[in-house]
């Protein structure tokens, strides 16, 4: 040291470095990064130290530098991955389409089961307002304890139709409850 200041470049000097070791042996250590990793080696080739306080500092203080590093190193890692944005195809990524609105949930999805299904607008338009005044939504027309015949009934459907739909009703209530629930954490992010 030199006023207070250590130097940048060389090495300590000697009764320095002596009253770190003490006559018994060197404590110091160097850490050599190779290929295959972390390599400990000792500065000189003095022999270990004998007491005990000697041996648990030539223990511990080689552990807690790699451990140091170690977390270091991780939280490179993860600030890197931090920092990434992902992919606009990402199912987590907050550019999927958003769920429908509430009020607009069963229209949107009797028009969708129109579509994969094959079935007029004129036929989905009065299964529409059907379930609209028996007050259904996606979610009930999913529910396992409404009967196929009451839903056969209301909406005027066959019954390999009504299978259909319930099946349908199910797989778009999952989707939709997975977007919202994506929505809602890309809100809570920002």
């Amino acid at each position: 040291m030199v006023a207070g200041k250590c130097l940048a470049t060389g090495s300590p000097p000697n009764e320095l470095l002596q009253s770190w070791v003490g006559p018994q042996g060197s404590l110091i250590t160097k850490l050599s990064r190779t290929r295959s990793g972390l390599i400990w080696g000792s500065l000189d080739a003095s022999p270990a130290p004998t007491d005990t306080t000697s041996l648990l500092l030539t223990a511990v203080v080689p552990a807690v530098t790699m451990m140091a590093y170690n977390m270091s190193e991780t939280m490179k890692k993860s600030s890197k991955r931090a920092r990434s944005p992902l992919p606009p195809s990402s199912p987590l990524g907050p550019c999927s389409s958003p769920p429908p609105a509430v009020e607009n949930e069963l229209k949107v999805f009797l028009t969708s089961f129109a579509a994969a299904k094959g079935i007029s607008s004129a036929t989905i338009q009065d299964i529409f307002e059907r379930l609209q005044d028996a007050q259904y939504d996606p979610d009930a027309i999913s529910e396992m304890t409404l009967s196929n015949k009451h839903l056969q009934e209301i909406t005027g459907l066959a019954e390999g139709q009504v299978y259909s739909l319930r099946k349908y009703a199910r797989q778009w209530c999952g989707k939709i409850e997975a977007k919202r629930a994506k929505r809602k954490h890309w809100s809570e992010l920002a």
